[in-house]
């Protein structure tokens, strides 16, 4: 029998903050400039403070376009 442990994910509040933002995954990723799977990929280990800031930024100043807007 297997034992599962949870293991919390790298970045997860880059994560949560998407997820509670209006914003898509996707969306973050182009306005930094890369693919959506690159962006997930760079999710999977320990971001650099700037790159951490770089995307909660990001998620930020999307959010208050998006909010301003009818995005479903």
């Amino acid at each position: 029998m297997k034992q599962t442990h949870k293991r919390p994910k790298p970045n997860q509040d880059i994560r949560d903050a998407i997820q509670k933002s209006p914003v898509f995954t996707y969306e973050v990723a182009e306005a930094l400039g890369i693919s959506a799977n690159t962006f997930l990929l760079h999710l999977r280990y320990k971001l650099s403070p700037e790159a951490r800031g770089q995307i909660m930024a990001t998620i930020a100043r999307l959010s208050k376009k998006v909010e301003g807007s009818a995005h479903e």
